[in-house]
């Protein structure tokens, strides 16, 4: 899968791949990072990778809350 990385069994997404699979604006991700709602990512050299069960888990959670 482009835009993903395996590391230690746990697999990460790439930040412009969060964007598009969630339909959610560049610096809606960053405001997300800073206010908790998403995990802190993973930065390996000038990219950033998060932790897809986390984003996952945590976004429909806020989609559940917010119903």
């Amino acid at each position: 899968m482009k835009g993903s990385i395996v590391i230690a069994g746990c697999h990460y997404d790439s930040r412009k791949f969060v964007q598009e699979q969630f339909d959610i604006d560049y610096t809606t991700i960053g405001k997300w990072v800073k206010t908790g709602l998403l995990p802190a990512p993973l930065r390996l050299g000038n990219r950033l990778y998060f932790d897809r069960t986390a984003v996952e888990t945590r976004i429909l959670a806020t989609a559940r809350y917010a119903e």
